[in-house]
């Protein structure tokens, strides 16, 4: 829950009406992120996420929970990147 108070507070506080690029290497701390993304992630044009499952299982579920409006994705090691 607080996460999703960060991200909106940021973006209200900083007048951002879309995220370009989000990267996120958070160490396994994604998946508290992304499950908490309905709020914001429709402003998320491109993101880059480490996801760390060896550290938190869960992470990469997250992740493609929030990004299932995404069309495309590429996998490099742990780091995905989703694209509107």
């Amino acid at each position: 829950m607080r996460y999703r108070l960060l991200f909106g507070a940021l973006l209200t506080k900083y007048g951002f009406e879309s995220i370009d690029l989000l990267k996120m290497d958070i160490e396994g701390g994604e998946k508290n992120v992304l499950e908490s993304a309905s709020d914001w992630v429709d402003l998320v044009k491109v993101m880059t996420v480490e996801l760390h499952d060896r550290i938190c299982m869960g992470c990469s579920r997250a992740f493609y929970l929030s990004t299932q409006n995404f069309q495309t994705f590429e996998k490099h090691g742990e780091k995905v990147t989703a694209y509107r």
